[in-house]
């Protein structure tokens, strides 16, 4: 047998080991290139999720300062200090000036043809009502407070609704369209890393020296990649709230200024340290995070107490989101102090008390009659459709007196409107006192004209509710030169008393009126009650 040379046999070894390598190279290429890939898609799902949470926290801020602009209308409505009023004003512009930064920063994102639409809508909706809280504030300089009012609560605070209902669609639809993004890039990762080990599962037999060695550079290279990535870090430093990243045990990796100024440690002293160190309740809210992910949920808020350096608490808000991704930025946290705003609360809380306080007296003088300091004409309206619902609801009847002082203007002409006053007083007291119920209701709906409202009450029992007053006045025998009915004063009264379908606040009133009419044809100083054409009886 005819032996090969070494040297044949090393000649015959060359071009296979050239192939081998030659195919190590391209195996090299191709592990290098899926990786770089795979690290890009890491890095735009990264950035991805932080252009999110800042695009999301710009809407939130933009839905607050809305809310903030109302509280400060609804402060400057009550105001009465000038000087206070106009330090208000300045609170409005400077939250006017704010909307405008965070309108612009939102306008600077990403944003796609519907997220645009949205933000068109938007900023629509912002414009008008920017213009009507402007009319508010100028008729509260003007001191037409009343006009003030009535453009705040018809128009200028339930205009908001419409805009915080699109701000939630952004924020909703911002959610919907990254989720459906950071899914496609899960897709391609997953895509990439079954490629790789089909690779080297092929290979790994007849280059397992090349591949290890290549593993080891392209981790190194992933590592490289992670840790210098400019856009991302460029966006973390320069944000208005406190961003910090972690691993997936916790551990903090990336901490940016506003967390700096936030808990008062600086990067170098944090870094590396677990997450509940700032946090202490981080490990709940982790596995709330890990709940909601089944339901489709990438990210969850939540207020808590976080400890400073100086181990003081701080309220913070938290937006805690999972980017899926192993590394030192699978978990984002962006944080804000709420120190300034639970303050701002608690004052809201107090100046909404003293407003719903000033709008209840208010409401209280708007219907008391100024002289005789019974209900007067609004309140007995408001009263009148109360009462008739009630009635249909408990299908009883409801009865309506209608009173008129015989001959007052005649008394106002002898006797002075002064003393004409007093008896007014003296016959509402009388009117007050005489019902026999807490829930029967008296007003002056005119000069002279006076009703009582008996709920549950049919004609007879209203009747004699009439006569009782009609009575009491008399035996006050206050003196009347110039009455054609008595030589004191008197009353006429009407009576209606309505049940059912046909029971309504204009054929009440009419009933009432048609019998105190019959009362004073009659010769005035008696009750009569209304009787229909079926009904010839009158009491």
């Amino acid at each position: 047998m005819t032996s090969v040379p070494l040297s044949n046999k090393q000649s015959n070894r060359k071009p296979l080991v050239l192939a081998l390598l030659a195919f190590c190279l391209c195996l090299a290429a191709a592990l290098y290139y899926i990786n770089t890939k795979s690290n890009e898609l890491h890095n735009n799902s990264t950035v991805l999720m932080l252009e999110m949470e800042q695009k999301m926290r710009t809407a939130s801020n933009l839905a607050h300062i809305i809310e903030r602009r109302s509280y400060t209308l609804l402060t400057m409505l009550i105001e009465k200090d000038y000087f206070l009023l106009d330090e208000l004003n300045q609170d409005f512009e400077k939250q006017a000036f704010l909307f405008r930064k965070n309108r612009n920063l939102i306008k600077t994102f990403r944003s796609s043809a519907q997220q645009q639409k949205l933000l068109d809508q938007l900023f629509q909706l912002t414009s008008s009502n920017y213009v009507t809280q402007q009319k508010v504030v100028e008729l509260l300089f003007d001191e037409d407070m009343e006009g003030a009012s009535r453009i705040l609560f018809s128009k200028a605070i339930p205009d908001q609704k419409p805009m915080v209902l699109t701000i939630q669609k952004f924020i909703d639809l911002v959610e919907k369209e990254n989720a459906m993004v950071l899914a496609n890039i899960q897709t391609s990762l997953a895509k990439n890393r079954s490629f790789t080990i089909l690779l080297i599962l092929t290979l790994s037999g007849f280059c397992i020296a090349f591949i290890s060695v290549l593993i080891n550079i392209l981790k190194a290279s992933d590592a490289a990649l992670l840790d210098n990535k400019t856009i991302t870090h460029s966006m973390i430093g320069s944000a208005l709230d406190a961003i910090i990243l972690t691993d997936k045990f916790g551990n903090i990796s990336t901490f940016n200024q506003s967390a700096v100024d936030l808990f008062g440690y600086n990067a170098g002293q944090i870094k590396r340290k677990p997450i509940d160190t700032l946090l202490p309740k981080y490990a709940f809210y982790l596995n709330e995070l890990l709940n909601a992910k089944t339901t489709g949920q990438t990210g969850i808020q939540f207020e808590d107490m976080a400890i400073h350096q100086n181990q003081t608490n701080v309220p913070v808000s938290v937006t805690l989101s999972d980017t899926t991704i192993d590394g030192p930025s699978r978990f984002n946290l962006i944080i804000r102090d709420l120190t300034v705003d639970k303050e701002n609360e608690r004052r809201m809380i107090k100046k909404t008390q003293q407003l719903s306080e000033a709008r209840a007296k208010y409401k209280k003088l708007s219907e008391t009659d100024a002289l005789t300091k019974i209900p007067n004409r609004r309140a007995y309206q408001n009263r009148l459709v109360d009462e008739i619902n009630a009635a249909k609801r408990s299908k009883q009847p409801l009865a309506l007196i209608v009173f008129d002082i015989d001959f007052f203007k005649e008394y106002n002409d002898h006797y002075g409107h002064d003393i004409g006053d007093v008896v007014l007083k003296r016959i509402a007291d009388v009117i007050s006192t005489t019902l026999p119920r807490s829930t029967d209701f008296a007003a002056r709906i005119g000069g002279e004209e006076f009703i009582v409202l008996l709920p549950s009450t049919d004609t007879f029992g209203a009747y004699q509710v009439a006569e009782r007053i009609r009575l009491n006045i008399k035996a006050l025998e206050i003196k009347h030169e110039k009455s054609r009915a008595q030589k004191v004063v008197s009353i006429s009264a009407g009576v209606s008393s309505i049940s059912g379908h046909l029971l309504s606040d204009v054929e009440l009133f009419k009933q009432a009126d048609t019998a105190l009419y019959q009362a004073k044809e009659q010769g005035r100083n008696n009750t009569v009650t209304f009787k229909s054409a079926n009904n010839k009886n009158v009491l």
